[in-house]
């Protein structure tokens, strides 16, 4: 792809090697693995798109794909594969793949679900724990320091970790939606406290953390301290209130941008890799090592594996564009099937 110029296209239909066509408007907007619906012809020694470009979910290809093994009589498992002349009597199924799947979104756009990776709704909530009367800061400090799950990152400031782990047997199963979170050394971060003042503030990203959270504060240091007053906000209220302030932040809030991009590359690691062994519905409810040892499964991972390359290269500007998903289709055995 060169954006501006050009792009490889592969007909996932009637087969064949890659052509590369010339176009200006459609490659500054299209992604790695792609798929669209055009009409390509050839213009003396090269390629040209006649018309316009249809972009095609996964979900939309799935239906096509569908609706073309239903015309043609074929077999579930079986890839359609089509002449010149079939294309032509099959047009209302591309359309009609198109307008089912892409229709009810562009009319009724919805934001993702966002959620914590406990499966809880995201909420930031800000607890402020007035100190009693004649109560300083040591005496707190000095209590929360024997909770076990606060770690201190600072002479006033704790992280509240989750340090244990599912028992066998349980693994926890990812959150729907996008799940947002924030990892240390020590483990998930449920929340963060800092003495401020005459107050202990809890901060975290749920109703239900904000509970538990409140639970264990009083148990450690409630003869300390007055009841909170929390404040609540909505992940559209802050993001209302980043966009006020202009995408600026506190200066004591922000990570610097190399450690922070690390923290991430080690997680999104640590997720991928137990998803090799972790089942996938689009795989049959097999994992991709187990699909893999098979010809069909084979094709199913690759298809999946262009599926996360190109979201990622649909997110720009997040931190998962930067991702690198080279190393799973080598670990899978696929990297000579990734063109």
């Amino acid at each position: 792809m060169v954006p501006g110029q050009s792009m490889a296209l592969r007909d996932l239909l009637t087969g064949g090697e890659p052509v590369t066509v010339r176009e200006k408007s459609a490659t500054r907007s299209l992604k790695q693995w792609d798929r669209i619906v055009a009409r390509v012809v050839p213009v003396r020694d090269h390629h040209v798109i006649a018309g316009g470009v249809l972009p095609f979910s996964a979900e939309a290809v799935e239906m096509l794909f569908g609706g073309l093994r239903d015309a043609l009589r074929l077999r579930k498992t079986d890839t359609p594969r089509l002449t010149v002349d079939q294309l032509r009597h099959c047009a209302p199924i591309f359309s009609g793949a198109w307008f089912f799947t892409h229709l009810p979104g562009l009319l009724n756009p919805q934001a993702p679900h966002l959620t914590n990776t406990d499966g809880e709704e995201l909420e930031f909530h800000e607890l402020h724990f007035p100190l009693a009367l004649r109560v300083a800061q040591g005496q707190v400090a000095a209590a929360l320091s024997r909770v076990p799950d606060l770690s201190r990152d600072g002479s006033k400031s704790w992280d509240w970790l989750a340090r244990t782990t599912p028992a066998a047997g349980k693994k926890k199963e990812p959150a729907p939606g996008l799940a947002l979170e924030t990892f240390s050394e020590g483990g998930t971060v449920l929340g963060a406290l800092e003495l401020k003042g005459k107050a202990l503030i809890l901060r975290v990203n749920s109703k239900e953390r904000a509970a538990r959270g409140e639970a264990m504060i009083k148990a450690a240091a409630g003869d300390h301290l007055r009841p909170p007053l929390t404040t609540i906000q909505t992940v559209e209220q802050a993001m209302r209130d980043r966009d006020a302030r202009g995408g600026r932040t506190d200066a004591t809030e922000e990570i610097p941008p190399e450690i922070a991009c690390q923290i991430l590359q080690d997680h999104l690691d640590r997720h991928y890799r137990d998803t090799l062994d972790q089942p996938i519905p689009v795989l049959g409810g097999k994992s991709p090592r187990q699909a893999v040892r098979s010809a069909s499964g084979r094709r199913k991972v690759v298809d999946w594996l262009k599926y996360l390359e190109n979201s990622r290269a649909r997110n720009e500007g997040s931190p998962l564009a930067d991702y690198d998903f080279r190393w799973m289709w080598e670990e899978l055995g696929l990297a000579e099937e990734r063109k």
